[in-house]
């Protein structure tokens, strides 16, 4: 689950520090992506979704869209209980975008399945119980 914090405002008051909430921040949020035969096409997928929010040669935005209202999206994500059947919750990410797309191993004596992380970056979250 993404980390959550909410700042915390310190006013002095009759000699004491009163504690209110403050601004909520959200931090980037890393997840692992498996190989599952798709593997290297979400990456491919990502990459080009990088692309249209920077260009690597350009640094120019797809479509000049620079309100990134078609290139920063809503993604759900949905957690299921041990056995795979039911959910538990569900997380909306608003304008959720890959800040980082980390690299896919090629290292033939590893036995593990082929992954690579992904770092999340949105404005905003909503978690509701299933």
């Amino acid at each position: 689950m993404p980390t959550l914090t909410v700042n915390s405002i310190s006013l002095p008051y009759r000699g004491r520090l009163l504690n209110f909430a403050g601004d909520r921040q959200y931090s980037p949020w890393v997840v692992g992506v498996y190989d599952d035969g798709n593997a290297a096409n979400i990456w491919t997928a990502l990459h080009k979704w990088k692309e249209a929010l920077d260009g690597h040669y350009t640094h120019e935005v797809q479509n000049r869209d620079f309100s990134y209202r078609s290139l920063q999206t809503t993604w759900t994500v949905v957690q299921y209980n041990i056995n795979g059947t039911t959910p538990i919750r569900r997380i909306h990410l608003y304008r959720c975008w890959p800040s980082v797309i980390g690299e896919i191993g090629l290292n033939m004596a590893d036995n593990n399945f082929v992954s690579f992380p992904v770092t999340l970056t949105f404005d905003n979250i909503d978690i509701s119980l299933s």
